[in-house]
């Protein structure tokens, strides 16, 4: 029932299918009847499917089968012919030439045979294997057949054996890759398995009788060993025709057809196998052999020709019958086992119809309740008044229905979380429809970007692509493009997304210029009409700044790379010698007003030799610049045509020249490599630098471009490596002064001092290390001799009997400052202020503050030495100090620690300012 309505009946269905449907429908549950017994009927269907594919399969193994006794008889003919074959090269190469016609005789039927066993594994079905072996038996053969005349006989028959061994294994692979002696449920069996196992060991036990046998009456003699084996060989043949008589009787009693074959077959092969034993026996051990082979051979051709004649040719065609007749049978039950499965398919293909035929017309209710909720109304459900299985699809329809309503409102949601992403997303997304207005639904974040809350409605030409560094042409593309897309097929957009620009600058009303990147989207209806387009802009200002800034360093760090390898003294050369060749052109070029041969030749020449200068040491930047402009120059060498554009030409030699200092200034500023140079000098440091250079490239390659986030770190990270370039640690700097100082102690009788540096993650320029290591020499060696005390002194005063020394490094003020301080006693004021007076630098009545008179100690001369020594007392040395420091645009001062302005001692430290040019904070002690 559907809203009180019943559902329309089956009765209207008629035909063919028609009593199937009403009897389906009288029954209680209609629907489970006919799943039910669609179910049983494919179940049906699969056992039969199954016993098919195990009857295909028993028709595949029954045709294997026949293969392989096709194989059996060829290839144990070739195995007779082979050993026939032996029997005559022996004779031949014993010199018997008359038997050499029917050695090659036999050649020609071991040929015979090879081609039927070939065409027997031509079929296929036998497993690749064996075709491999036998092409290997066939190569042995080949060879034996080319060769076996010009080798000795004991090469010759062991490439015989070798050849039985292949083909014997040949024959047992054979039964075993048919199944035929693998099964002992076949008729069969015991036959193949004694034509495939048995019958090859006693026609090569045979043979190999035969061949003593020739052996001895070549001999005309046998020895006591050879009497040995023939009567140990008649054991193994009585053992072999025992195992073959119970074959043949094995076979006889599964089979009438094969029994009837044997009945006539096996009393004259085993009397024959009895007779060749019985002459082993006698003849052979009597001797009568090495007077008259023939007696015993002719017995064992007889033998063997019996059992592959009359065994191959009766008993194998019989078991082939057998197996014949099984596949025939199979391939009967195959043909009754499809047409059953085909009659129970059309059986359960007409249930399956007539169950569809009686659901569809009691689901016609359904479709009604169904067409109501497509028209809006979600309140439609279906009335359930039975309970067979429409009841369960009512029931389930009722569920589809309430899930519908709870999607709308979680669309709703979803709407609502729309709008607040729209709200607080930072990038501008806005939708433009017919007539290039924007929809009143746009980012927030929009606002901020166009610098305006006028957006809604707005033309999108006007607040988006006025005011642009577009142009004219780009402007009204866009405008075109906008309205060929908006109301057509979506391939309208594809067609006209070229012109859809995706980049520009723009300049806003508070007069910045911002960089945006514009990506277009078509918003389509179902029927793939585009109804808007969407418009996604991003501020890419910040990123396009970043990423300029890091192709500028990226420049810089490749010219690093190349100055650093350069020899210093090659590169201050190649400076030198290139400004000289730009200043001559520049002079060149001012005093020539008018084009003349002789001076653009001379051009040409300067700017190619600095080219060709460039590149020979690896300076690519440079070499490029200066190539552009050695091609003015050329073009006016070879183009008549060319005028002399001498404002034109001095600001290409500008370029060039501002090229080359900046080369210079990377050198000396950033390098610190000043003047020639010398390789033990500051290059020592730079090299340590080099294997930074590729590291800091590669930031700059994977940066991704559109990431800011990223960008930032990769310039960040890329502009510390920069600095930190052509800097070391102030430890490194002062390493030599410092391993002195423990000899200087010995020599002043004292400790070797406890040294401190805290360099607080400051590294200095490598161009001030010379003068740094000349100023700390001067002032850790003072603080040696004058600030610290003999160990005796300290431990009297509670001191550690070993002194300590600390320097310490800040940036302030633009500044770099190096303070150094000792734990020893001081500086003595009083007697500084009399050694003043003294030297005629103070007056008796002069009041000097104590720290004016600190600064005496500066003075040229200027000394508070009693004694003149190895280590002070002559009167240089700070004076030298403050000079090197002054050179540097530096000061240097002493600055008591203390206010006791009345000790004999104050404690102190010297403190030597930069200019902080020379100074890098490193990344790390930044952060």
């Amino acid at each position: 029932m559907t809203n009180g309505k019943p559902l329309r009946s089956a009765s209207g269905v008629s035909g063919f299918f028609g009593p199937a449907v009403a009897l389906m429908k009288r029954n209680k549950y209609p629907y489970k009847f006919a799943i039910l017994g669609f179910g049983g009927a494919v179940a049906i269907l699969f056992l039969l499917g199954s016993l098919l594919v195990s009857l295909l399969a028993s028709v595949h193994v029954a045709q294997r089968e026949l293969v392989g006794l096709e194989l059996v008889k060829p290839s144990l003919r070739f195995i007779q012919l082979v050993q026939q074959h032996r029997g005559l090269s022996s004779a031949v190469l014993a010199g018997n030439d008359a038997l050499k016609e029917k050695a090659a005789a036999k050649e020609v039927e071991i040929t015979e045979a090879i081609a039927r066993v070939d065409a027997a594994l031509a079929t296929g079905s036998m497993p690749p294997k064996l075709k491999e072996d036998w092409d290997a038996i066939k190569k042995t053969w080949k060879s034996l057949a080319e060769d076996w005349a010009d080798l000795a006989r004991t090469a010759n028959l062991l490439t015989y054996e070798d050849l039985v061994k292949q083909s014997l294994k040949f024959v047992y692979a054979t039964g075993d890759g048919s199944g035929l002696a693998t099964d002992p449920s076949l008729d069969s069996y015991y036959l193949v398995g004694m034509s495939v196992y048995t019958m090859p060991d006693l026609i090569e036990l045979l043979a190999q009788v035969g061949d003593a046998g020739s052996d001895t009456y070549a001999r005309k003699s046998m020895s006591e060993d050879q009497r040995a084996v023939f009567a140990g060989q008649s054991g193994v043949i009585r053992r072999i025709t025992s195992e073959l008589g119970q074959s043949l009787d094995r076979s006889a009693s599964y089979n009438d057809a094969i029994k009837a074959t044997l009945s006539q077959f096996q009393p004259k092969f085993l009397a024959g196998v009895n007779e060749v034993v019985v002459a082993i026996d006698g003849e052979f051990v009597t001797g009568r052999l090495a007077q008259q082979p023939k007696f015993i051979a002719g017995k064992i051709v007889n033998v063997v020709d019996l059992g592959y004649e009359e065994l191959f040719g009766e008993l194998l065609p019989t078991a082939q019958k057998l197996i014949d007749a099984r596949r025939a049978t199979l391939q009967k039950q195959v043909y009754i086992s499809l047409g059953t499965a085909l009659v129970l398919l059309g059986i359960s293909i007409y249930l399956f119809i007539a169950a569809y035929l009686a659901i569809m017309a009691d689901l016609a209710g359904l479709s009604t309740a169904a067409k109501r909720i497509a028209d809006g109304d979600l309140a439609a459900r279906v009335d359930i008044t039975s309970k067979d299985e429409l009841a369960v699809v009512g029931e389930g329809f009722n569920s589809m229905a309430d899930s519908i309503d709870s999607l709308i409102g979680k669309i709703h949601e979803k709407s609502q979380n729309i709008a607040a992403m729209l709200e607080h997303i930072p990038q501008g997304i806005l939708t433009i429809v017919a007539g290039n207005v924007v929809h009143p639904e746009y980012s927030a974040y929009l606002q901020q970007m166009f610098e305006t809350q006028d957006i809604a409605g707005k033309n999108v030409m006007d607040l988006v692509f006025s005011n642009t560094n577009m142009g004219a042409d780009p402007t009204a593309q866009v405008e075109a493009a906008i309205a060929a897309c908006i109301g057509e097929d979506r391939m309208n957009m594809e067609f006209n997304a070229h012109l859809l620009v995706t980049a520009f600058d723009k300049t806003f009303a508070s007069g910045r210029v911002k960089s945006l990147e514009l990506s277009w989207s078509p918003i389509c209806n179902a029927a793939d009409v585009v109804e808007k387009l969407m418009l996604c802009v991003r501020d890419v200002t910040e990123l396009k700044q970043l990423a300029a800034a890091a192709g500028q360093q990226k420049r810089e760090l490749e010219i690093i790379g190349e100055i650093l390898a350069v020899n210093q003294e090659k590169f201050h050369g190649f400076i030198d010698g290139t400004s000289q060749f730009l200043a001559e052109n520049q002079q060149l070029i001012q005093t020539t007003p008018d084009k003349r041969a002789d001076v653009v030749d001379s051009l040409f020449r300067n700017m190619h030799t600095v080219k060709g200068n460039a590149r020979t040491f690896g300076l690519l930047h440079l070499t490029n610049l200066v190539h552009e402009t050695e091609q003015s120059y050329d073009a006016l060498r070879n183009d008549a045509d060319a005028t002399w554009d001498q404002a034109r030409l001095l600001a290409e030699l500008a370029a060039t020249s501002a090229a080359v200092e900046e080369y210079a200034r990377i050198n000396e500023v950033k390098l610190g490599r000043k003047g020639p140079g010398r390789r033990a000098g500051v290059e020592k440091y730079l090299m340590v630098q080099k294997e930074h250079i590729q590291d800091a490239l590669e930031i700059l390659e994977t940066a991704q471009a559109y990431d800011l986030a990223a960008m930032r770190v990769a310039h960040q990270r890329v502009q510390n490596m920069l600095q930190m370039i052509g800097t070391v640690n102030i430890q490194d700097i002062l390493d030599g002064v410092l391993d002195s100082l423990p000899s200087l102690a010995k020599e002043l009788s004292k400790e070797p001092p406890e040294i401190a540096i805290d360099d607080h993650g400051i590294v200095l320029r490598a161009q001030i290390a010379d003068l740094l290591k000349n100023v700390f020499m001067h002032l850790y060696r003072n603080s040696l001799d004058h600030g610290l005390e003999s160990p005796a002194d300290r431990v009297a005063k509670g001191k550690p009997a070993r002194g300590r020394i600390q320097l310490e490094l800040a940036l302030a003020d633009e500044r770099l400052w190096l303070h150094l301080r000792d734990d020893g006693r001081g500086l003595a004021v009083a007697a500084l202020r009399k050694k003043g007076i003294e030297k005629g630098l103070l007056a008796e009545q002069d009041q000097r503050s104590p720290e004016e008179i600190a600064q005496l100690i500066f003075a040229p001369g200027f000394s508070t030495a009693a004694v003149v020594t190895e280590v002070s007392g002559r009167g240089v040395g700070m004076d030298a100090v403050k000079d090197f420091v002054q050179r540097e645009g530096g000061t240097i001062e002493l600055r008591f620690l203390d206010q006791n302005t009345a000790a004999e001692f104050r404690p102190f430290e010297t403190a030597i300012s930069l200019p902080a040019k020379f100074a890098v904070q490193t990344m790390l002690a930044s952060n």
